[in-house]
């Protein structure tokens, strides 16, 4: 009797594919939860993996992209807080910012009065556009109606005659 073998570790000129086995796939990483470390012994290996990480695409993003950056790392682990370029480097980075970000806070800021005068302004637009709209309505209903009968005679008094003039103005 011969041995039969099974059909995915045939060759696959043999017709058959080819299939690797489950040990060779790769595993991949669960999520992390987050969530504190309850092991002590854990929490700080994790906060010693984790921190120089971090320094390590600190330095990355410095050396590749040219940004001036400063980190700040307190930590119950260290006595002192760990300064991330030099102390005196990062003193500059922080002048840098606080003189950066109050020259550039009010760029292109409006103050109250001159936001409300706008809005305002912009809303006396689209009003006046809406009354031309609703007037050249009431002018296609004025129409509709003597051409339809239920206006027998045009306006008897000057005023009325002047109302509809004007509205004929104002479409025109």
């Amino acid at each position: 009797m011969e041995s039969v073998a099974h059909p995915c570790w045939q060759r696959p000129w043999e017709g058959f594919l080819w299939a690797a086995p489950l040990f060779f796939l790769a595993m991949t990483r669960s999520a992390v939860k987050l969530q504190l470390i309850a092991n002590e012994a854990a929490r700080k290996a994790s906060y010693q993996k984790r921190k120089a990480g971090l320094l390590k695409k600190l330095k990355e993003l410095h050396i590749l992209c040219g940004v001036d950056m400063c980190a700040f790392i307190f930590s119950e682990y260290d006595v002192e807080p760990e300064v991330w370029l030099s102390l005196k480097d990062a003193c500059q980075v922080i002048d840098r910012f606080n003189d950066n970000t109050s020259a550039k806070r009010n760029v292109g800021a409006l103050d109250r009065e001159a936001f409300l005068m706008k809005s305002i302004q912009k809303l006396e637009e689209k009003l006046k556009l809406q009354e031309i709209k609703n007037q050249k309505l009431r002018m296609l209903i004025l129409g509709n109606q003597f051409l339809a009968g239920q206006i027998p005679t045009l306006p008897d008094t000057v005023g009325e005659l002047n109302v509809l003039v004007g509205d004929l103005v104002l479409i025109i």
